[in-house]
């Protein structure tokens, strides 16, 4: 088999029934998508996505609205990955192939290929769509190599004198972190009664178990560590309604330390306000392509792309409402530091008395936000 059938690799989004293109789709629109009295902006018979996989709308005010339509349908489950729904015959054959030898293997090395497959499709997930590795730099440890991350200060000072020229040195120094080092674990079993019952979708959803609870956690991480540095030297900012102002002034804390602001992480709710505000329209740069848009990134506003994971699984959503997190550049944020990628493990318990199959999968890494000024926390009240 030349192709991987697990691979994320170019993927396209898909109704969940028929499996359908959304490119073209005339039964994917904005009107249906919102309900009435929400989308009465482009509300008509043209398909959310032309057939070139941009977005239909004659304005910035109809791509964000088609944006959002298309976030919505992610989010109630009404399009999934092509992977995950497997829309191409062969790539379903393949699949199909797959799983069912791995189901009926009693060995080992089917059940570990699509391990290992799984360990593959997890770490490219984690880039594409897990905004840690969007926000942090990614630093690739070698063996035996000290996790450490080095903190650039401005720390040499520079004097004025008229007369008799002589200064203190500044004495300057290397300054490092040493991020703790943990463990992200995946451990799924499953009965031999349960696997010889079920068919080979079975193994798929267990299969996705996995790059469910990593992809998580690791963002689950990441959002603990920047609910810590957020107030450190800049202030929480509690809103009734996201607004211009808002966004403004999430966005000066950072800057005001001389620091680029890049990206902003936004629940889903975060966009309704961006959505019927008005001041917003002539700001924002909206994505066109539906693709982009699938990954979590809808528009730009004044050089800061915004992005979100309500179009993940329901599971697999971490920011809680009302919740935005603006980060200055990865540069100035912070680091992940990859001990080892995602390894998975066959796993068989049959050797010690249980009728049980499944993987283990690892993922060792070690992260920091040190510098708090490049992060900033609005909240709901």
């Amino acid at each position: 088999m030349q192709v991987n059938p697990f691979s994320a690799q170019g993927r396209k989004y898909v109704t969940r029934i028929g499996h359908e293109p959304i490119a073209g789709n005339k039964a994917i629109n904005a009107f249906r998508a919102l309900g009435s009295g929400k989308s009465q902006a482009i509300a008509s018979a043209e398909p959310l996505v032309a057939s070139n996989g941009i977005f239909n709308g004659g304005s910035k005010r109809e791509l964000l609205n088609a944006a959002a339509s298309l976030m919505r349908l992610a989010a109630q489950g009404d399009i999934i990955p092509e992977n995950v729904a497997a829309a191409s015959e062969q790539f379903n054959k393949d699949r199909m192939e797959v799983l069912e030898e791995a189901k009926a293997d009693r060995n080992g090395p089917a059940w570990q290929a699509i391990g290992e497959t799984l360990g593959d499709t997890v770490q490219e997930t984690l880039g594409r769509e897990g905004f840690t590795r969007q926000t942090l730099q990614l630093k690739v440890l070698g063996p035996q190599e000290t996790a450490k991350v080095r903190i650039r200060r401005h720390d040499a000072v520079a004097w004025f004198v008229t007369t008799n020229p002589k200064v203190t040195a500044s004495e300057v120094r290397n300054y490092y972190v040493y991020p703790d080092q943990f463990n992200i674990i995946a451990y799924i079993t499953a009965e031999e009664g349960e696997i010889a019952e079920a068919g080979p979708e079975f193994l798929d959803e267990k299969y996705r178990d996995g790059l469910e609870q990593i992809l998580k956690v690791e963002d689950q991480t990441w959002r603990n560590l920047a609910i810590q540095a957020a107030p450190t030297y800049n202030s929480i900012l509690y809103f009734s309604t996201f607004t211009p102002t808002v966004f403004s002034s999430l966005r000066t804390q950072i800057r005001r330390w001389g620091i680029p602001v890049t990206k902003a992480i936004a629940a889903f709710d975060i966009y309704d306000d961006i959505y019927t505000d008005t001041e917003f329209s002539a700001w924002y740069s909206p994505i066109e392509k539906h693709e982009i848009a699938a990954e979590g990134q809808m528009f730009r506003i004044m050089g800061v792309d915004m992005i979100t994971d309500a179009y993940r699984y329901q599971t697999l959503q971490v920011l809680q409402a009302g919740e935005i997190f603006f980060c200055g550049a990865p540069q100035t944020l912070g680091v992940v530091c990859e001990r080892q990628p995602v390894r998975s493990d066959q796993v068989n318990l049959a050797v010690i008395g249980i009728p049980e199959r499944g993987w283990f999968q690892i993922l060792i890494e070690c992260m920091t936000i040190p510098n708090a000024r490049a992060i900033s926390r609005g909240l709901r009240s």
